[in-house]
C-alpha cells in the first residue's frame, strides 16, 4: 500500500514538471514574435516622402529586385504593378501593400522586404559648416541653417534650393533668410537630395574688408582713391601685438591671389603704397615674439 502511495505521488510531481516545462515552451515563440514585432513597428516609423529612394526586393524574383525614387506625385512605378502611392506610409506599410498586389494577381505568397535608402542634403555658399547632411525626419532650411553653424557675415537675405524632380531641377528662390530663422517667415520644408545654397551679400556700395591686428576691424567704404596707410588710420591703426606684416587677398579674374606687403618699406618710401581695391580683404598679421 505505502509502495502504490509513493508511486502516485511520484507520477503526480512528474505531470506537474512536465506541464510546466510545456508551459514555458509554449510562451517562448510568443515572447520572441512580440519582441521582434516591437522591433519592426520602432524600426518602421519614418513615413516615406517625395525623393526618397527605396530599396525594393522579392526573394526568389531577382528581376525584381529595385531601387525606385518616390516622384513628385509620391507614387513609385513598379514592374507588373505600375505606379504605386507610397508617400505617407511607413516601409512596412509599403511592404504590406506591394505583397498585396502581387498575390492578387501574380505571385503566391511573395516574400517582399522595402527598406529606406540613405537620406542626404547639401548646403553651400555662405554658410560656415557647407557640406552634406543627414536629412533626418522632418529636416527645414532653418534647422539645416542652424546645424550647419549659420550664416557667414557675407551672407545675403536670399537663398536658393535646387530640387530634382521628375523632369530634371526646380529652382527655387528663398527670401527674407533672417525672419524664416526667427519664426517671422513659415519655414520652408526640405527634401531628399535638395542643395541649398546661400548668396553672398552684394554691396551697394564699393568697401573693403581688414581684420586682424587691428583697432576696429570690419568693413569700410571707399570713397575717392584709399591707400593701404590710409585704410589702417580709417580702421584705428594697429594694435600693440601687430606687425609690419600685411596681406592684402584680391580677386583678379576670379582667382584669389595673396599680396604680400611690408609696412614698414611703405612708410620708408611712401611711393610704395599700394591703392585698395572694392571687396580687398586686408589682412594685418601678429608679431611673433
Amino acid at each position: 500500500m505505502k509502495k502504490y502511495n509513493l508511486f502516485i505521488i511520484m507520477m503526480f510531481l512528474v505531470f506537474v514538471a512536465l506541464a510546466y516545462s510545456g508551459a514555458c515552451f509554449a510562451a517562448e515563440p510568443k515572447s520572441v514574435v512580440e519582441d521582434t514585432a516591437v522591433a519592426e513597428d520602432s524600426f518602421d516609423q519614418s513615413k516615406v516622402t517625395r525623393g526618397d529612394f527605396l530599396n525594393i526586393s522579392v526573394w526568389g524574383y531577382p528581376d525584381l529586385t529595385k531601387t525606385v525614387r518616390v516622384h513628385s506625385d509620391g507614387k513609385i512605378s513598379f514592374p507588373f504593378l505600375g505606379d504605386i502611392k507610397v508617400e505617407g506610409f511607413t516601409t512596412a506599410e509599403v511592404r504590406d501593400i506591394i505583397t498585396f498586389l502581387l498575390d492578387r494577381d501574380f505571385i503566391v505568397n511573395p516574400h517582399v522586404n522595402v527598406a529606406l535608402g540613405q537620406r542626404t542634403i547639401k548646403i553651400h555658399g555662405e554658410i560656415r559648416n557647407a557640406g552634406v547632411y543627414n536629412l533626418g525626419s522632418e529636416m527645414t532650411f532653418s534647422r539645416l541653417v542652424t546645424i550647419a553653424g549659420g550664416f557667414t557675415d557675407f551672407a545675403a537675405d536670399d537663398a536658393e534650393i535646387i530640387r530634382k524632380t521628375d523632369k530634371g531641377e526646380d529652382v527655387l528662390p528663398v527670401k527674407d533668410t533672417d525672419k524664416i530663422l526667427s519664426g517671422e517667415k513659415p519655414d520652408i520644408p526640405l527634401s531628399t537630395e535638395d542643395v541649398v545654397i546661400i548668396k553672398k551679400r552684394v554691396s551697394q556700395q564699393k568697401v573693403f574688408y581688414i581684420y586682424g591686428e587691428i583697432r576696429g576691424p570690419g568693413s569700410y567704404p571707399i570713397s575717392g582713391t584709399i591707400t593701404l596707410i590710409r585704410a589702417i588710420a580709417l580702421s584705428g591703426g594697429f594694435t600693440d601685438f601687430a606687425s609690419s606684416a600685411v596681406e592684402i587677398i584680391r580677386k583678379i579674374d576670379g582667382e584669389e591671389v595673396r599680396l604680400k606687403v611690408n609696412v614698414r618699406d611703405i612708410l620708408n618710401d611712401p611711393t610704395e603704397d599700394i591703392v585698395v581695391e572694392p571687396e580687398d580683404v586686408i589682412v594685418v598679421l601678429r608679431r611673433v615674439f
